[in-house]
């Protein structure tokens, strides 16, 4: 995420902070020239102080252990909407503040072009419901080669797999 610029409580954005550092902020960005999506959730204090409390990777609430401060050097949790109203889950890795819907759709995998509309209540719902494009198109490809008799194969060894065709 270290392209995106740091943002305050009710803070946006639609620049970038500088240029991709790493692979996967170049495909994520495209051709993308401008910022959608980026802006810190309008905590009180209270919450914001509490994210600044909160170690990395810890649980910001005793109550709702789900409810996490990522950690910037581990993988993240998987991102959900959080039911039908939504609240605040993941605590920024190294800003006291929840995530902007821009940064839980680059957890997801989704391009920097997609516009998620309707909000930050709505964006929760959107990035959370959703399948990451990423490993959609993973999928996709492996049921290709399947239907294509192709070999599919992983680390625990290869298996050949014949389409059935009628």
């Amino acid at each position: 995420l270290g392209d995106l610029p740091a943002l305050s409580a009710n803070e946006s954005s639609l620049e970038y902070a500088g240029k991709p550092s790493n692979a996967y902020q170049v495909l994520m960005r495209g051709k993308e020239k401008s910022l959608k999506n980026h802006q810190a959730p309008n905590h009180p204090k209270s919450t914001i102080e509490m994210i600044a409390n909160t170690e990395p990777g810890a649980p910001m609430y005793e109550k709702f252990k789900q409810r996490i401060r990522l950690h910037p050097a581990k993988p993240s949790p998987t991102i959900v909407s959080g039911g039908i109203r939504p609240q605040f889950a993941y605590g920024h890795p190294t800003q006291p503040r929840g995530l902007s819907i821009r940064e839980r759709a680059r957890l997801m995998s989704f391009p920097d072009w997609y516009e998620f509309l309707g909000g930050l209540t709505q964006g929760r719902v959107q990035t959370g419901d959703a399948v990451p494009p990423l490993l959609a198109q993973a999928v996709a490809e492996e049921i290709a080669n399947c239907i294509n008799g192709k070999t599919v194969g992983n680390d625990l060894g290869s298996v050949h797999v014949k389409a059935i065709s009628q």
